[in-house]
């Protein structure tokens, strides 16, 4: 009598793709260039001084800040209208 012998294996389960993670989304900014002669606190100073106001244009202002090019970047919100 013969037997037949045959090996079983248990299969590994398929790992599960993970889904991909998309980098967080930039918020619209403006870039304000720092002319000649002048320094970054000047230029804030006359943007602030300017009399323009943010909500006529449906807009927000988050931040402002410093680049490393030394200009002022307006951080813009998202807008209203």
């Amino acid at each position: 009598m013969m037997f037949q012998v045959s090996i079983l294996t248990p299969s590994l389960p398929t790992p599960k793709p993970t889904p991909r993670k998309l980098p967080p989304l930039r918020s619209a900014a403006l870039i304000v260039k720092v002319p000649a002669g002048a320094t970054y606190e000047d230029t804030v100073r006359s943007l602030q001084q300017s009399g323009v106001n943010p909500d006529d244009y449906g807009a927000t202002i988050n931040g402002i800040r410093k680049t490393r090019g030394g200009d002022v970047m307006v951080d813009l919100g998202k807008s209203i209208k």
